[in-house]
């Protein structure tokens, strides 16, 4: 089944929280309530966001992606910790070597703040 999202439950979904509604049938709904922090880890973790962030080929969706993998570390510590532990800081750095990522200022600025080097991103 497709998953699908009202209005009433956008509406109604307040941040960090995460709703999400699939369609099980003719007219009935399975609705739940997930933190991110949940919602991560019931997609594999961490680890599953380096790993996507090495399918990504256009600049500013690579920028958006660590974006992504700083606030999803920023405000977890157990996902720091599996960062530590899955060794994905040396993932990270394989992607960009392998996937020859173009380092402009903005990726550069990222990278800093994601190994908190840097506290401001653009």
């Amino acid at each position: 089944s497709n998953p699908m999202m009202s209005p009433e439950l956008m509406a109604n979904a307040s941040s960090p929280s995460l709703v999400s509604q699939a369609k099980l049938g003719k007219d009935v709904f399975l609705s739940s309530r997930l933190t991110v922090k949940d919602s991560i880890r019931s997609f594999g973790g961490v680890f599953s966001v380096v790993y996507f962030l090495g399918m990504l080929s256009d600049n500013n969706y690579q920028v958006d992606g660590l974006k992504l993998l700083q606030n999803v570390l920023l405000h977890s510590s157990g996902n720091l910790r599996e960062m530590e532990r899955t060794y994905g800081y040396k993932h990270l750095s394989r992607i960009i070597r392998e996937n020859q990522w173009t380092l402009n200022q903005d990726l550069v600025d990222n990278l800093l703040a994601l190994v908190g080097v840097q506290t401001h991103t653009r």
